[in-house]
């Protein structure tokens, strides 16, 4: 049986397509990501997905807005669905995609996720204590909160990936949509992932490890496992709003542009595709610090 055939709900005779569409794919998340989207319309839908309407669609989309779900994870599972069916579209099987034209939560134009003042961010760097626990906490701190890597990239990195180029010193990353590129790290989270390694007796194999009881360290962390860190480490450090590994990403993208450092830069820095990404950090940043108002008036006054 192909990896499609674990996708819940699909009976045998779609597998075919659904391990087509998969298989285009470029990344082990994404792919993981929309087997999970596709299950959970087909499971909606209680019908074959090549039955669906529009209004099938849109009622879908509207439960997943009443469960509390984020507009753009909402998009998200549309994208993957209108994606499929397009396949299917394509293959003749269907007459139409019906969800070409279904209406879609609007995404703000700010980002949502929850950031860290720069107090907040070094009292989560202190709570990590020197112990062997401690130290991967503080390396997987650096990797999410000074290289502003995604929690996927930086769970996913080895400790082949680290490197050297033109006197840089570099983490190779595999990146949104399967892009591998070549991240310069800092000096603080050069000295970090020293002392873990070093700590960890690390040569090879995941960078980032569990640790159990007494210091033992076992295999890769895990994406949850690191969620589980983040909230645990926040928690310590008498933060009370709810933090997640993408905060720290975020803070990392909004401290770089509150000093100074020019949009351009920040999005190279973020490594996103399209600067209106990185404008949306910028918008909440100056949303109450804008002083154009101020200028009306003294060009008037004046």
């Amino acid at each position: 049986m192909g990896e499609a055939a674990t996708v819940r709900g699909f009976p045998a005779e779609r597998q075919d397509t659904v391990s087509a569409f998969l298989a285009g794919c470029r990344s082990d998340e994404t792919r993981n990501a929309y087997r999970r989207d596709l299950a959970d319309f087909d499971a909606f839908l209680g019908k074959a997905i090549e039955e669906a309407s529009r209004l099938d669609v849109e009622a879908w989309i509207s439960t997943l807005r009443d469960a509390g779900m984020a507009p753009a994870t909402v998009n998200r599972k549309v994208s993957a669905v209108r994606s499929y069916l397009r396949l299917l579209l394509d293959e003749g099987i269907i007459a139409r995609n019906p969800a070409n034209h279904a209406r879609t939560p609007t995404v703000a134009a700010e980002s949502s996720t929850p950031g860290l003042s720069k107090e907040e961010a070094r009292a989560m760097l202190a709570a990590c204590d020197d112990s062997t626990v401690g130290r991967r906490d503080r390396a997987l701190l650096a990797l999410l909160l000074f290289q502003a890597l995604r929690v996927s990239e930086a769970v996913g990195a080895s400790v082949e990936d680290l490197g050297d180029d033109s006197g840089y010193p570099v983490l190779r990353v595999n990146g949104k949509g399967g892009k591998v590129v070549r991240v310069p790290l800092t000096p603080a989270t050069v000295a970090t992932l020293r002392k873990w390694l070093e700590t960890a007796e690390l040569e090879d194999g995941a960078l980032l490890r569990s640790v159990k009881k007494g210091g033992r360290v076992d295999g890769a962390l895990s994406r949850s496992g690191a969620f589980r860190r983040i909230r645990f480490l926040a928690k310590r450090a008498g933060i009370e709003k709810k933090i997640s590994p993408h905060s720290l990403r975020h803070t990392a993208i909004t401290l770089a542009l509150d000093g100074g450092v020019s949009l351009r830069h920040v999005q190279d820095f973020a490594r996103h595709a399209d600067p209106r990404t990185t404008r949306r950090y910028d918008l909440r940043r100056n949303s109450l610090n804008n002083p154009s108002g101020a200028a009306v008036v003294a060009a008037i006054e004046d």
